[in-house]
C-alpha cells in the first residue's frame, strides 16, 4: 500500500525570519501544515499557530555534554523555550540528544510526544510511533536533509517514501530550504553570514541544481498529484501490534 499521510518536520535552528519566512511562505502556498521546532523567539510563531501549524521545542542541550552551564541545566534550556510556546507538547532535542532523565522532564513539563529518533525509511520502511516506558509517545523520522548533504551515507530521495505503507515523517531545516545546498560545503560557505540575507541569497542554489529545495518540492508536488494529507506530529499515537 502507498503512503497514506506524512508528517512534515521543521527544525527553525535559529534562522533569520526572511529565512523562515521563505519556508512558511512556501507551506503556505501549497497548502501544507507542519510541525515547527522552535529554538527562539520570533514574530512568526503567532503567524505558524495562525496557520494552523503545530509548534513544538527544540531545545539545545549540547553544552551540557561538556559541563558547560552557562544557559543552565537542562531543566533551565526547556523553561525557556517554554515560555516562548508555553502549550508545546512535542519536542525534538539539538542533535537528536536524548535519555532517560530528559525524557522524564519532558513527562513533568507536560510533554506527549518525543522526536528524537531517525531510522532511514529505506533501510527500516516507515515505522509507527512507540510509546516509552516514560510514557512518552516517539516518533521517529524517516529522512533528514542534513543527513541527505551528508556525503556518509547514500541517502535516498524523499519521494521515494510515498511508495511505502504507513505515515511518512520527515525532517527538514529553513536555512537548506532557502539555500538549495546540495553538499556541506554549500553551507559551509554561508555559516559565518548567517544573519546576512543579503549574502545568502546570492550564495542559493538556483531551482533544478539538484538540492535539498529542489527534492523538497519534488515531494511536495507528488504529495498534491496524489492527494496525500498532512499529519501533524501530536496526532500520531502507537499502533498496538497483534499477538
Amino acid at each position: 500500500m502507498p503512503c497514506d499521510s506524512v508528517c512534515i518536520t521543521i527544525d527553525m535552528d535559529w534562522a533569520h525570519d526572511d529565512v523562515l519566512r521563505y519556508t512558511l511562505d512556501a507551506m503556505i502556498r501549497r497548502g501544507l501544515l507542519a510541525t515547527w521546532f522552535v529554538t527562539h523567539d520570533t514574530p512568526l510563531i503567532s503567524e505558524l499557530c495562525a496557520a494552523g501549524h503545530e509548534v513544538g521545542l527544540h531545545p539545545n542541550f549540547n553544552d551540557l555534554l561538556s559541563g558547560d552551564k552557562t544557559e543552565g541545566d537542562a531543566e533551565d534550556i526547556l523553561a525557556n523555550l517554554l515560555n516562548i510556546v508555553p502549550r508545546a507538547k512535542c519536542v525534538r532535542s539539538h542533535s537528536l540528544l536524548q535519555s532517560s532523565r530528559l525524557a522524564a522532564l519532558f513527562v513533568r513539563h507536560g510533554f506527549t510526544h518525543d522526536a528524537n529518533t531517525f531510522l532511514p525509511f529505506d533501510q527500516l520502511g516507515l515505522l509507527s510511533p512507540w510509546r516509552g516506558p516514560s510514557g512518552l509517545v516517539h516518533v521517529s523520522h524517516g529522512w533528514e536533509d542534513d543527513v541527505f548533504l551528508s556525503d556518509v551515507v547514500d541517502c535516498p530521495l524523499p519521494h521515494e517514501a510515498l511508495d511505502m505503507d504507513g505515515v511518512f515523517v520527515f525532517d527538514f531545516h529553513p536555512i537548506h530550504y532557502y539555500l538549495n545546498p546540495i553538499d556541506y560545503d554549500d553551507y559551509e560557505i554561508c555559516r559565518g553570514h548567517l544573519d546576512d540575507v543579503t549574502f545568502l541569497a546570492s550564495h542559493a542554489r538556483k531551482p533544478g541544481s539538484g538540492g535539498v529545495a529542489d527534492h523538497l518540492n519534488e515531494l511536495f508536488d507528488k504529495l498534491d498529484d496524489r492527494g496525500i494529507s498532512c499529519t501533524r506530529l501530536v496526532d500520531l499515537e502507537p499502533v498496538m501490534q497483534s499477538r
